[in-house]
């Protein structure tokens, strides 16, 4: 049987029991930090907790006893029992409705029952977050049975009050105050004396306002930055040294990776921190108590209804951090820079079973939150991976962290959750001939780009209980694709018929492969391969489509990291070349896109092609493309302001490709059928017609 209590044995023992009411998140870990401190103080100290709920109590205690053998602690039936039995009476509940019920109901009568000796050495303390007026009458009326109360806002939420750095805004008598203060000084580090009874509470609410209004403000301005292009770190950055600096966005920034070198809640998909529909309710005190106050709040009201909407948009938001109303800006946005979203897009977020997410994941907490199904939902059994760095001029140590290292962690989170099936899609970033190079071929990896896509099959094909298929997918085209040669290429062709000019390449004669592959036979295919992953298994997979994958790194690097497999293991994985029947080359593809927008596709002539080889001047190539491209937006009709779109072509867009991987394994193990057989003019005109019914690409005549 649970330990429980009914009335207390004297004052000298009463006066020695501190009583802790109401053990949420706040609550748990404020009770915490004040009886193990009592408990370091006094081996005689006792303790008794009370919740709503009788199994948060009974938790408590017994997590307590783990840590404090000795400690003598006891679970109160009610409100009522816990304050007869108690010197010290803490107070942490949801808001004044609860607060109004637990004084009156409970705690009020208790002090009326108690001798006047013991109701006079009483003091109540409550940190709830409550209407003004309403903790003003529960005061009055406690102290009229002679007892204390200090109304002990906090501040600093679930992380300081685990810390014990929270911040106390106290209201009531100095000589109750003063009495609290050695109390409140065990869960915080900041003890303010705000004023008579309800001050603490004023002060709170009016911090939150701010705070609150803060928040969503932040949010914007991350968002805006990424639309003009800005890494969120570089603007996080930036505001947090400039006129702009709070704790909103140098400590709790709602997008991820601004902080780098921090872990706020947006990294952990906005679990553990000040859940919006808190927020919702201070900030309806504040509009609450400004309209009795006749004070104007034209943006707090508006910051209530914004977080009014985050609650409802989507069941769960509102107990996740507050912060998560960046979720609700983004999933709307037509371009952040993390990641482009096709208009189409925010239908599919309609359906209830759908949710869209943005989460760094080279935080392992952020992978393990990403794992985690909805409220009520089963766990995850399907996991597509299209993870990874494209851009080739970035760092060795910015390929291995985001291509490898965060590959590796999801199959790890996946293989130890027990997945049916993981997808991973891999780029085409190998150096191949242009007679093709088979699953079961080696080709080499191109560049550091390569090498680390291609590490990242090792990492994955190494972890044994990982139900492991990969897709090794051509040049990838089609609707809301923005990225890759294949959508640069549409977008520089429809340049050069702007201009009326031919399309020129120094790639002569052109024979070079460029299989291709549409979209939508990407996620059609990495759908089929799931399925026959999760019946086959990873071993039966093996044996019927497994392939080694060889090492091709360097030695001194992989030493240097023990997460990546040694360069004698040769792991085996079941690979799938995924393209069309085109079998595209450079000149196919070329004369296609351009023959559409009513120009030619031709090569330099020899000593063209060669002074430009030799120049190697990206910027001179690409001032045609993007001045070309910025008046096409300019002129169109309407003008174009934003578009994920651009015709500007990197080093790896220029330089000669050779993407040449035969589809027949795929087609007879897995029986897959091509959606999209051939790469064609309908099917530019289909990527064109989307972009402008969304307002991505410039209408000229």
């Amino acid at each position: 049987m649970k330990p429980s209590l009914r009335c207390y044995q004297s004052l000298a023992q009463r006066s020695k029991t501190t009583s802790f009411i109401g053990l949420g998140r706040m609550g748990y870990e404020m009770a915490t930090n004040l009886f193990s401190k009592q408990y370091a103080a006094s081996k005689d100290a006792h303790f008794v907790v009370c919740d709503v709920v009788p199994e948060a109590s009974q938790s408590f205690r017994d997590v307590f006893i783990k840590k404090y053998p000795g400690a003598n602690i006891t679970i109160a039936d009610s409100p009522q029992e816990a304050a007869i039995n108690a010197g010290t009476i803490v107070t942490m509940l949801p808001s004044s409705p609860q607060v109004k019920d637990v004084y009156y109901n409970r705690i009020i009568p208790a002090l009326a029952s108690l001798p006047r000796a013991a109701a006079q050495e009483t003091l109540c303390i409550d940190s709830t977050t409550l209407d003004v007026d309403v903790a003003r009458a529960v005061a009055n009326d406690v102290t009229s049975k002679g007892s204390k109360m200090v109304d002990a806002p906090v501040s600093g939420g679930v992380t300081g009050a685990k810390a014990g750095t929270l911040s106390f805004l106290v209201g009531g008598p100095e000589a109750s105050f003063n009495t609290a203060r050695p109390i409140l000084a065990l869960m915080g580090h900041r003890i303010i004396h705000c004023g008579d009874s309800g001050a603490g509470l004023g002060a709170k609410i009016c911090n939150n306002l701010i705070l609150g209004v803060q928040q969503i403000v932040v949010a914007e301005a991350m968002l805006l930055g990424q639309k003009l292009g800005l890494d969120p770190a570089v603007l996080a950055s930036v505001v947090n040294s400039s006129t702009g600096a709070c704790w909103s966005s140098s400590v709790n920034n709602p997008v991820p990776s601004a902080l780098p070198d921090k872990a706020p809640p947006c990294e952990k998909n906005y679990e553990g921190g000040f859940a919006t529909a808190l927020m919702l309710k201070d900030m309806g005190l504040a509009t609450d108590i400004a309209e009795k106050q006749n004070s104007s709040l034209p943006l707090g009201r508006a910051a209530r209804d914004i977080y009014g909407r985050v609650a409802e948009e989507k069941t769960g938001l509102g107990r996740k951090d507050f912060s998560s109303y960046v979720r609700i800006v983004d999933k709307y946005s037509v371009h952040p820079a993390t990641t482009y979203l096709g208009s189409e897009f925010p239908k599919i977020l309609e359906k209830p079973q759908v949710e869209y997410k943005q989460a760094n994941l080279t935080v392992e907490a952020a992978i393990t939150s990403a794992f985690e199904p909805p409220e009520g939902h089963a766990a995850f059994e399907y996991v597509y991976d299209f993870t990874g760095e494209v851009r080739a001029d970035r760092t060795e140590v910015i390929q291995y962290t985001t291509t490898f290292g965060v590959a590796r962690m999801l199959g790890l989170e996946a293989a130890r959750r027990g997945v049916k099936a993981y997808v991973r899609i891999q780029q085409p970033f190998y150096e191949t001939s242009s007679k093709g190079s088979l699953e079961t071929d080696n080709p080499k990896p191109a560049g550091t780009l390569g090498t680390w896509w291609h590490e990242t099959l090792r990492g994955l094909a190494a972890i044994e209980d990982l139900n492991l298929v990969v897709l090794r997918v051509g040049l990838v085209y089609g609707p809301y694709t923005p990225y890759g040669i294949i959508a640069t290429g549409i977008n520089v062709a429809s340049i050069y018929g702007y201009m009326k000019r031919p399309m020129k390449s120094m790639w002569s004669p052109g024979k070079n492969a460029n299989n291709t592959i549409h979209i939508d036979d990407v996620a059609a295919a990495a759908w089929a391969a799931s399925l026959w992953i999760a019946k086959t298994g990873r071993k039966a997979a093996n044996d019927a489509a497994g392939v080694p994958i060889q090492f091709h790194n360097d030695k001194s690097f992989v030493k240097e990291h023990p997460d990546i497999p040694p360069p004698t293991q040769t792991p085996v994985a079941p690979l799938f070349n995924l393209t069309d029947d085109s079998n595209n080359t450079l000149v196919s593809v070329g004369d296609l896109v351009t023959s559409f927008f009513g120009t030619s596709f031709e090569f330099f002539n020899l000593v063209e092609s060669t002074v430009l080889k030799l120049m190697d001047d990206m910027e001179d190539i690409n001032e045609h493309h993007v001045s070309g491209w910025t008046e096409m937006l300019q002129n169109s009709e309407p003008p174009i302001t934003n578009t994920p779109l651009t015709g500007y072509m990197d080093k790896y867009a220029l330089d000669k490709h050779v993407v040449a991987f035969p589809n027949t394994k795929i087609k007879e193990v897995l029986g897959y059928q091509l959606k999209y057989p051939k790469f064609s003019h309908e099917a530019i005109k289909e990527i064109v017609d989307k972009w402008k019914a969304e307002g991505s690409w410039p209408i000229v005549g």
